[in-house]
């Protein structure tokens, strides 16, 4: 409830990075991460919705491609569709997703993917300066933004999988250790 109310009121989940809105950051992340513990143990008592791979990327796309809603009679209606999709639609995709037969090769893809993520989330923002700065300072063309753009994507992917494989991954193992009772 806390979640829908931000959401409402300040129109956007995109809160919590600065100083001014920090306090949403812990109310931006409590929703998800408890649903996404909570999924993960119940997940053999959900339904198996099986949609497949492309079905669930068009969903997540489309969600993604959704214009941003206006302002209604004071009700910041963008707010609310963001919420909708955090509280109702990505767990639903986290559902049918984790029901659904993938490949070998898929399932390689998908792992990788989940194994790097985190280190996306977190290594993202000196490039995101980096972007936004050429883009306000450098008058770039269309072209050079695209380039640019194009070029920081790769960068970003080998200093994420440099943190996953020389931090996170040799810490995780550490603690493991350190904390994970001996049989």
């Amino acid at each position: 409830m806390l979640l829908v109310g931000c959401v409402g009121y300040l129109g956007s989940i995109d809160q919590g990075s600065a100083w001014d809105s920090f306090w949403m950051a812990p109310v931006r992340l409590c929703f998800p991460f408890v649903a996404g513990l909570w999924l993960y143990r119940v997940r053999e008592r959900l339904p198996a919705i099986r949609l497949g791979w492309l079905p669930l990327t068009v969903i997540m796309v489309a969600a993604m491609a959704f214009p941003t809603l206006p302002v209604i009679g004071g009700v910041k209606l963008n707010g609310f569709y963001e919420g909708a999709c955090i509280i109702l639609l990505f767990p639903f995709i986290i559902v049918a997703g984790m029901h659904s037969n993938a490949g070998p090769g898929m399932m390689a893809l998908c792992k990788a993917s989940g194994r790097i993520s985190y280190p996306i989330y977190i290594t993202h923002f000196p490039f995101l300066y980096v972007w936004m700065n050429y883009v306000a300072n450098g008058n770039p063309t269309d072209a050079q933004r695209l380039g640019v753009g194009l070029a920081l994507i790769p960068l970003l992917l080998a200093v994420a999988w440099a943190a996953y494989a020389f931090w996170d991954e040799p810490i995780r193992r550490r603690l493991r250790v350190a904390l994970l009772p001996r049989r």
